[in-house]
């Protein structure tokens, strides 16, 4: 659950970092990250993966799901419009040569948790 906290300012973050620690959607549950190898995707795996993640913020008593996106990444972008997710907010990456994509915008994505979609993770 991504909760407000009270104290020192996240907004110190390394510059590069700034535009990730800057998007929030407090009082969701923050899915910190997705990943499938690629020889395994298109099977369904992020979906169920999501499932799970839904059915935790249920079991949370959270309302919300949210993650971040690269912009760029329009594969998982359109796997998390498909399963309903949302930009609410967008921030332009600080570009780094130690990242291999840094150029666009990280997103914020949001969904409202369905309670009903527990029985659908064990179907699927």
């Amino acid at each position: 659950p991504l909760e407000e906290r009270d104290g020192p300012d996240d907004l110190n973050a390394d510059p590069i970092l700034r535009p990730l620690v800057e998007l929030r959607d407090y009082g969701s549950l923050f899915v910190s990250g997705v990943a499938v190898y690629p020889e395994h995707r298109d099977r369904g795996i992020g979906t169920r993966l999501l499932a799970t993640s839904e059915q935790q913020a249920v079991s949370y008593g959270l309302t919300r799901l949210s993650l971040i996106c690269l912009e760029q990444n329009q594969g998982a972008m359109r796997l998390y419009s498909r399963l309903g997710f949302r930009e609410i907010d967008r921030r332009p990456l600080v570009p780094h040569p130690a990242w291999r994509t840094c150029q666009g915008d990280a997103v914020l994505l949001t969904k409202l948790a369905d309670p009903d979609h527990r029985s659908s993770v064990r179907d699927a």
